[in-house]
């Protein structure tokens, strides 16, 4: 994947804008000062998989059994999208100054590739198409800012700074799986042995499939702002569990036995795992200036939302007038804060 190397820019005393329109990357080891001016870092990545349908496709049926340990299908079934990646440190020093990360993670196929792919399944051995597609692993975890280790310090951290400059920190995160293509192709296809082998064998990966957002991944990180009213946000949302109208009624129409081994992919499909962490600040700092500040935090989820988990980790804001909002929405279980062995302190 394409990504911008952030310490290889070289940064100005005026406004300097980092927008790439791709992932930006700080290497371990690496310190970046971004100098004064109204300096801005934003990452924006969008990654999309097909279950790696797509591949098994293009392979044919000559292929078909050895796709499976190629490099090509993980990368279609397992698929992770970070905006910014830090494993350094980025200090942004005087400035209105903005870090921003949007990240999108998406499994999606079309019920044509599907179909295509079930066609080519239909050439090999039952036993064959069960340990292929049995084996398959679906994951799709998208981070807006992954500041894990890494260290991010606007308007200079704890030095002198002054009090009207405004440091912010953005993030946003979505993560998303729509199996409804692969219930519809299963709905319509012929019926056979082959068939419900292979509709086995996806509905044991759909299970296992997990779908992770977050906004702020500040696991063993810091993060800090100067004086002033500076903002932290995060948003993370999760979608695994549903399907289209189009799947729902080709389930509902389809002949008896059709509808059976289709009706097992689609109750795979809601026990597809799916997790939205707005900010994830397991053993890591987070530390705000000293009045004015905002800390807000949304997650939405299917499955399991948390809007901040500081699982012993430290989160300070300042000296007063300081706003924390926490907001968690799922179907299963929503926690605004997490707060295992962690601190925080108003």
């Amino acid at each position: 994947m394409v990504r911008l190397n952030l310490s290889k820019v070289n940064f100005t005393k005026k406004a300097d804008i980092i927008n790439p329109g791709q992932t930006i990357f700080n290497p371990e080891f690496s310190h970046v000062k971004t100098l004064k001016g109204a300096d801005e870092i934003i990452g924006t990545v969008s990654v999309s998989g097909d279950f790696g349908f797509g591949v098994f496709v293009e392979a044919g049926a000559l292929n078909f059994g050895s796709v499976s340990t190629s490099a090509e299908l993980n990368s279609q079934a397992r698929i992770a999208a970070n905006a910014i990646k830090n494993k350094g440190t980025i200090n942004t020093n005087r400035g209105r100054d903005v870090v921003r990360g949007t990240a999108t993670a998406n499994l999606s196929a079309t019920a044509e590739t599907v179909s295509q792919a079930i066609a080519i399944a239909e050439t090999a051995e039952t036993s064959v198409i069960t340990e292929v597609f049995a084996a398959l692993e679906f994951q799709a975890t998208a981070h807006g800012i992954d500041n894990a280790g890494g260290e991010i310090n606007t308007n200079r951290g704890g030095d002198t700074i002054d009090g009207e400059t405004e440091g912010a920190i953005a993030a946003i995160a979505r993560a998303s799986a729509d199996a409804s293509a692969i219930v519809e192709a299963v709905a319509e296809a012929p019926m056979s042995e082959e068939l419900t082998a292979f509709a086995g064998a996806i509905a044991q990966s759909l299970v296992r499939a997990e779908i992770t957002a977050k906004g702020i991944n500040n696991q063993e990180g810091k993060m800090t702002t100067g004086k002033g009213a500076d903002t932290i946000t995060a948003e993370a949302t999760t979608r695994g569990a549903t399907l289209s109208q189009a799947a729902a009624f080709a389930l509902s129409t389809a002949p008896p036995d059709n509808q059976a081994v289709a009706q097992a992919v689609a109750e795979a499909v809601a026990e597809t795992s799916d997790e939205a962490i707005a900010i994830d600040n397991t053993r890591g700092l987070i530390r705000m200036g000293k009045g004015g500040e905002t800390l807000k935090a949304t997650a939405e989820a299917d499955e399991r939302a948390i809007a901040i988990d500081n699982t012993r980790g430290l989160i300070r804001t300042g000296k007063g007038g300081e706003t924390l909002e926490a907001t968690a929405e799922a179907d299963e279980r929503a926690i605004a804060i997490q707060n295992l062995q962690g601190v925080i302190r108003t």
